[in-house]
């Protein structure tokens, strides 16, 4: 759920999802949805990114982690909230983790 208008510092902010529905019949906020082609994200993060980040980490020659967490950030140019082709859509790593998230649910 985003604001309809700009606010005093130009961007349009989001809402937590439960006050969505409420902000959109007060006419204040609209759902949009951004289609994202995560395959398409999943390989280019893999098999481009990975070994560029693996040699500036110093570990090249290491596997990358079996168990990455990330939060991906849409920086892609245009305006916020429209749809960019696949091809044209810059996604950069706000943050990660290389724990073993989640690691102990999956042992016996």
């Amino acid at each position: 759920y985003v604001q309809k208008e700009a606010s005093a510092d130009g961007n349009h902010h989001r809402c937590a999802a439960e006050e969505g529905p409420a902000k959109v019949e007060a006419g204040t906020h609209e759902k949009k949805t951004i289609s994202i082609d995560l395959e398409a994200l999943r390989k280019k993060f893999v098999e481009e990114d990975c070994p560029i980040l693996m040699k500036t980490l110093e570990l090249p020659d290491e596997p990358i982690p079996l168990w990455w967490t990330a939060d991906m950030i849409n920086a892609s140019l245009g305006k916020c909230w429209e749809a960019v082709p696949v091809a044209e859509q810059k996604w950069v790593v706000g943050e990660f983790n290389c724990s073993c998230v989640g690691v102990s649910k999956c042992l016996p």
